[in-house]
């Protein structure tokens, strides 16, 4: 750790250029880093650093070769896999129990000598590759990080489904099941990927990649992290039509998963989905990917699934933040929840719901107070929202209702 171990592997793929009789020793290199998945720093492994070389680097300069190792790690890492298997056997029949890497490596470099020089010569054909089904989902996770965001490669596409579709179903078990389970790294590691790689796709293609999360939504314990990685993307990543994209495509998942409560997650799931996470920039008040078009949107959700407390919280919480330019249109949101006939004052409200409501209704009446005082529809809206509150306990509304009155 800290000895530059990281820049030594990155600044590889920069040899090809001005040294191009390095190059197989470059890719061969690159390619035996990959197969290391010993730890190096926090939340880090060897292998992680040939990641970042091939991705931020090969990729732009010879993609042809960044494919062939893409490729080849596909091809042999079943095989470095049995090969440690082999070696883990043999040590223990001798009474040594450390295992090292870089010794397997050795190994494996000679044993497989022939399948390596296939690699180096890109003469590997995706058609050589063995089933995804039988693979190591870590080692698939690591393959998909390596592949180039808006690539137009078929055979990349078809992987980023299959492996999708893969995640989608590998719901949390029990322990005495012998079926695989994913460690949250593994899991993290292919959201956060595959966030980028979606938004950066082409928009035709932006179905195919999510349908495998729609499909089994009910099924995955993890939606509220979808989310999350998803917006973390996109504020910096700025696709907003493709964002909206992927949003719309959840939409029936969420009025689902409000209908229902005997999801995963169902709370930090909608809070997440309606911008309403934890992690915005204190103070922040706006959102480059939230325009006016939005506003019918979040129109939609709370006439659809305003009943549910997660969404009356999100709501209440995104007009005080990032939304707030929706302030006007937000008042009569709430107040439409809470004069449906939906009586969410018997309801279990979430944390911080009360807080959020007064803040918005008197924030929004010190602005416009004239405006309140004056328009019928503005004034029947805010006394529905001061009256739900004053119901709840709320001193500064009832001071706010006898200033409106």
């Amino acid at each position: 750790i800290g000895d530059g171990l990281d820049a030594a592997i990155n600044a590889l793929p920069l040899l090809i250029q001005p040294l191009p009789e390095c190059r197989d020793d470059v890719k061969g290199m690159l390619l035996l880093s990959l197969l290391d998945r010993n730890p190096v720093g926090m939340n880090q492994r060897f292998a992680d650093h040939a990641v970042s070389a091939i991705l931020n680097t090969l990729w732009k300069t010879n993609p042809e070769d960044a494919n062939a190792l893409f490729l080849g790690y596909l091809r042999l890492q079943p095989a470095y896999e049995k090969l440690c298997e082999t070696v883990l056997r043999e040590n223990r029949k001798k009474g040594v129990y450390e295992f090292h890497h870089f010794t397997v490596i050795q190994r494996f470099a000679a044993e497989y000598e022939q399948e390596i020089e296939q690699v180096l010569r890109n003469e590997l054909t995706p058609d050589k590759l063995p089933p995804s089904a039988n693979a190591n989902v870590d080692a698939l996770v690591t393959a998909f990080s390596l592949l180039p965001l808006g690539t137009k490669d078929l055979h990349h596409k078809a992987f980023a489904i299959e492996l999708t579709a893969m995640m989608a179903k590998r719901v949390k078990r029990t322990s005495r099941d012998d079926e695989e389970k994913i460690d949250y790294n593994t899991r993290h590691c292919f959201l956060q990927k595959f966030a980028y790689f979606v938004l950066s796709a082409d928009r035709a293609d932006i179905q195919a990649y999510v349908q495998p999360l729609v499909d089994n939504f009910k099924i995955i314990d993890y939606t509220e992290d979808i989310f999350q990685e998803f917006v973390s993307a996109e504020d910096k990543l700025n696709k907003y039509d493709g964002f909206w994209d992927v949003w719309d495509l959840f939409y029936p998942c969420i009025l689902a998963l409000c209908q229902r409560s005997a999801y995963f997650h169902s709370s930090s799931t909608v809070h997440n989905y309606l911008l309403a996470w934890p992690w915005w920039r204190k103070n922040a008040k706006d959102w480059r990917s939230l325009k006016d078009r939005e506003k019918g949107f979040f129109q939609r959700v709370a006439r659809d699934i305003g009943s549910h407390p997660a969404v009356l919280y999100s709501l209440a919480k995104l007009l005080n933040e990032i939304g707030s330019g929706f302030a006007s249109d937000g008042i009569f949101w709430v107040s439409e929840i809470l004069k449906r006939g939906v009586n969410l004052a018997d309801e279990k409200l979430e944390t911080n719901t009360i807080y959020y409501v007064e803040n918005l209704v008197r924030g929004f009446v010190l602005r416009n107070h004239h405006k309140v005082r004056t328009t019928p529809q503005i004034k029947a809206a805010i006394l529905v929202i001061l009256n739900f509150l004053i119901e709840q306990g709320s001193v500064t509304a009832y001071l706010v209702r006898e200033d409106v009155l």
